[in-house]
């Protein structure tokens, strides 16, 4: 690695995604990945359904982001 180098795992590259997204569990498998390495991942989505693989929830109200409590 070199300083002012940005690096994402495979599971989380664009490349990855296009040759997976098929797949039911494609979701799962960029989370795993990420997690693998101790990296973070950001999803911004309108499907509940996601929700279960994410580790903090946020949304907008009045121009404003906030943690969902929930979760």
């Amino acid at each position: 690695m070199a300083e002012n180098i940005f690096w994402m795992p495979k599971e989380a590259r664009w490349t990855y995604f296009n040759e997976n997204f098929k797949k039911p569990e494609i979701v799962q498998l960029i989370s795993n990945g990420v997690k693998k390495h101790n990296k973070a991942a950001i999803m911004v989505t309108h499907d509940e359904r996601m929700l279960e693989y994410c580790d903090r929830v946020f949304q907008m109200n009045d121009g404003k982001l906030e943690q969902v409590k929930d979760y």
